[in-house]
């Protein structure tokens, strides 16, 4: 991108222009400039584009002509927005905190399309507005509801760019119709929280991540290695075994075993070590374990077919209380 966007700017711009783009690939890194011109250019656009994006912002920004006022009025103050973004240098000192826990939990769906809300919010009203912590937070419940959802790659774009659009006018946050939960988004989010195959969607562990932070911890990502997900009722326990008397046969206990009341989390080392046994034996493990969604599991006396359900509801209604949405209004 970097030779694409200097190489169309006159020949005394370029040196200067290559001098800021080294500035700001050093707040960003490489992958984070390649998001940074996407960024720009949704931003410039107000809408979204299938061109390749160095194409639109030659195009767009008239480099041929413009090439240094692009970098010095929009390429830099952008770095510098996005960096405080992921930096979490964002809000005002009594709100830091708080904006800084909604910014994590973004970053835990694994996407960045909420990044240009995020952009415009901090250009047009600025890092001390009172109202950013609810801004941010809500941006946050609306990215975990996109995800959780099913909605794909263009329809979180152009949700995320009528967002940026939306913040331009003088409503707040509460009032911004892209920040307001959908009944048919929430109805789904509950829906796909609460399946029996939770635990075999693409956003499992990000969620599994998103609750554990929620209860108290963050367990950092789950990516089979260090962290692994342990499912308590195991998915082939054996025909023999007190889970098969407990759960029944091999098609019944498919239907507790992927829940999300079934699942938590476990070091490599300690989910090779519990492998199938029964509960009595893996409680111990789970208590022990460190990981606080795994220490929930363990406060149950007997892992029953009824406690998973519950405990299913029960942990899809701590994410709804953090989203400040009626959890039980969804299934009326």
């Amino acid at each position: 991108a970097k030779v694409t966007l200097i190489e169309a700017m006159q020949a005394a711009e370029r040196e200067p222009a290559g001098k800021m783009w080294e500035k700001c690939q050093a707040k960003l890194g490489d992958d984070g400039m390649q998001q940074l011109i996407t960024h720009v250019r949704d931003l410039s656009y107000a809408k979204r584009s299938s061109q390749p994006v160095e194409k639109d912002i030659v195009t767009r920004f008239q480099l041929n002509q413009h090439g240094l006022e692009f970098m010095e009025n929009h390429l830099v103050p952008c770095a510098e927005r996005l960096a405080a973004l992921r930096n979490h240098t964002v809000g005002r000192d009594d709100q830091r905190a708080a904006i800084s826990r909604a910014l994590h939990h973004m970053q835990f769906a694994g996407h960045v399309y909420w990044c240009p809300a995020g952009m415009c919010w901090l250009e047009t009203r600025g890092n001390n507005d009172s109202d950013t912590r609810a801004f941010f937070e809500l941006l946050a419940r609306k990215v975990w509801l996109l995800r959780i959802s099913g909605a794909d790659q263009v329809e979180h774009e152009r949700r995320f760019i009528a967002l940026a659009n939306e913040i331009k006018s003088d409503l707040g946050p509460s009032d911004m119709t892209e920040l307001q939960a959908s009944d048919k988004a929430v109805r789904k989010a509950r829906e796909n929280l609460l399946s029996r195959t939770f635990y075999d969607k693409r956003y499992s562990r990000p969620v599994l991540r998103y609750l554990s932070d929620l209860l108290g911890s963050d367990p950092g990502e789950i990516s089979g290695d260090s962290v692994t997900v342990e499912h308590v009722l195991p998915r082939n326990p054996g025909d023999q075994s007190h889970w098969a008397e407990m759960f029944g046969d091999v098609r019944s206990i498919s239907n507790y075993a992927h829940r999300i009341g079934n699942l938590a989390l476990l070091s490599f080392g300690d989910n090779q070590l519990v492998g199938n046994s029964e509960y009595a034996e893996k409680r111990g493990v789970l208590s022990e374990s460190g990981f606080v969604l795994s220490q929930d599991a363990a406060a149950a006396e007997q892992w029953t077919p009824e406690h998973v359900m519950r405990r299913s509801e029960q942990l899809v209604q701590r994410i709804f209380e953090h989203w400040q949405l009626d959890f039980d209004a969804q299934h009326k």
